[in-house]
């Protein structure tokens, strides 16, 4: 294993070894590199010149590449561990799991699950917004565009992907972009008809593995991030901001729709609409909070805003702190 990066429980169906290197190329599809075995319990011992990093799925790639960079810097080694949100944030609750830093695809995530408890604050650094990603297999590619892609994944038989919104932001923004859609097209029963063309096998556990689930042929149609459409290739139409969750001067109008998320019996939450924003916290107590620090400052670096751009990733100039930062 390479000794720069250590990657641990990832959630996609494969990937590298320690991500894309220096032969393979940001549009690489999502799960296409061999599987690793690597697992938390096989991992030495954390050493003084690690940091560990809990990482939704999605954001894996680009935050990989600046691990990769950061230790050619700074010779840091940087433990990685993907997967959906939800299940990222609940490491930061769990002391003999508790990553350095934590970065996820919905900002609003940590004052849900750590905020005051387990984090102190949080920074919103990142933006992005939803689209309808396709590739040529799928049914009526030739005829999908922007003024009537919600009829074609309304059709009978078409098969629509989406994340799961119980560990997933990428699952319970879909929702709440079909219910603005709605509003938008004056169609009534949209969202549902789309999501009942999802069923159960279009679903998935974060927005990487859509994207793997699209290139193989199981779906027509995934409800996907625009940064992992364009990093994988693949076609997609782009929706109007008053839809696509990507304006952040729309909070109002997004805000009026909402759904009731139960993750488990007792455990439901209201999660309204809202743009999309990337976030990040050092949770509280890490054992490394120097080499998180070191972590954070290159991440929002220009070379490391410079890496996050080369993927697509909708990188804010200046991020913005909410909280006690000390």
């Amino acid at each position: 294993m390479n000794p720069r990066c250590l990657i641990t429980g990832f959630a996609l169906a494969s990937v590298a070894a320690c991500g894309p290197g220096k032969d393979a190329r940001p549009d690489t599809p999502a799960g296409a590199h061999p599987a690793t075995s690597a697992s938390r319990a096989a991992v030495p011992g954390v050493k003084k010149e690690t940091v560990t990093v809990a990482v939704a799925a999605s954001l894996f790639p680009p935050i990989h590449e600046v691990a990769e960079s950061l230790f050619s810097q700074q010779k840091l080694i940087t433990q990685i561990e993907a997967g959906p949100s939800m299940e990222m944030a609940q490491r930061a609750t769990l002391p003999e799991r508790t990553p350095d830093v934590v970065i996820l695809a919905d900002d609003e995530v940590f004052e849900r699950v750590l905020v005051p408890r387990y984090a102190q604050w949080h920074a919103r650094f990142a933006r992005n917004r939803l689209v309808v990603a396709f590739t040529p297999k799928s049914r009526f590619a030739s005829e999908i565009k922007v003024g009537n892609w919600y009829e074609v994944l309304r059709r009978p038989g078409v098969r629509v992907g989406r994340a799961d919104p119980k560990v997933a932001p990428a699952g319970y923004n879909a929702i709440l972009m079909l219910q603005l859609a709605e509003r938008f097209y004056h169609q009534k029963g949209l969202a549902n008809d789309i999501i009942r063309n999802a069923g159960a096998s279009g679903v998935t556990q974060n927005a990487a593995s859509l994207a793997a689930l699209l290139v193989a042929g199981e779906v027509d149609y995934i409800i996907e991030y625009e940064s992992v459409a364009r990093s994988n290739n693949l076609g997609w139409v782009a929706l109007p901001p008053q839809v696509n969750l990507g304006n952040p001067d729309m909070r109002r109008e997004y805000g009026q729709v909402s759904m009731k998320l139960v993750r488990a019996p007792g455990d439901t939450a209201v999660i309204r609409g809202a743009p999309i924003t990337y976030g990040l916290t050092i949770p509280a107590h890490v054992a490394h909070n120097a080499n998180a620090e070191a972590f954070l400052a290159y991440l929002l670096s220009d070379k490391g805003k410079f890496i996050m751009r080369r993927y697509n990733v909708d990188v804010m100039d200046s991020p913005l702190f909410i909280g006690n930062r000390r």
